[in-house]
């Protein structure tokens, strides 16, 4: 499956990540490694930008390409794409708290100013969609569900934790939070560490 000793858990122990930003090909991408917690297909398209449309294809493709192996049989693909889909979600503290600065967080995630629930929507909170980001184009929209233990943060791993995601949205570059005080931004940072 790969050259060199790595594998898939290489990266994503137990089916999460790694913490860790990886550069790839000529040395100009650099790609955060995603959770594959919980029922990943439900979050497709795959990779950061190139919109596979399944875990089993994104196999093949890693297994030949960032993995440098031969590739795989169409049944071990398949069989990557269910042992993906049956891990759990990541336990993340907050889950299931009745704090009520998850509602209030909840409530600021949901306003149409903030815009966070335009492209973070529906029970993954991702709207399997591409958008341009920071220089990138057509990036994947990525799941939330346990965001709070899948640190860093974008395609590239440039906001190293969820204030730094906070930061980026103040100034506009993905949702709008620059209209909100300190607590208003505490209470979202607490309903993401709830999700």
């Amino acid at each position: 499956m790969s050259a060199g000793g790595v594998s898939c858990a290489t990266c994503h122990f137990d089916g999460r990540n790694d913490g860790l930003t990886w550069t790839f090909h000529d040395g100009s991408v650099h790609h955060q490694t995603p959770s594959l917690a919980g029922p990943v297909s439900m979050t497709a398209p795959f990779t950061w930008n190139d919109q596979v449309p399944s875990v089993a294809t994104e196999a093949h493709i890693t297994s030949q390409g960032r993995m440098g192996g031969q590739g795989l049989g169409v049944d071990q693909e398949s069989m990557i794409e269910y042992f993906v889909d049956s891990t759990r979600d990541v336990d993340v503290p907050l889950k299931g708290s009745e704090d009520p600065a998850i509602a209030r967080g909840k409530a600021i995630f949901e306003r149409s100013d903030v815009a966070c629930a335009s492209c973070h929507t529906g029970s993954r909170y991702t709207d399997n969609q591409t958008h341009d980001l920071f220089g990138e184009r057509a990036t994947n929209t990525p799941g939330l569900v346990g965001v709070a233990a899948t640190a860093p943060y974008l395609h590239d791993g440039r906001a190293k934790d969820l204030d730094a995601v906070l930061g980026l949205t103040d100034r506009g570059l993905m949702g709008d939070t620059s209209m909100l005080s300190a607590s208003d931004k505490a209470d979202l940072k607490t309903y993401l560490e709830s999700l």
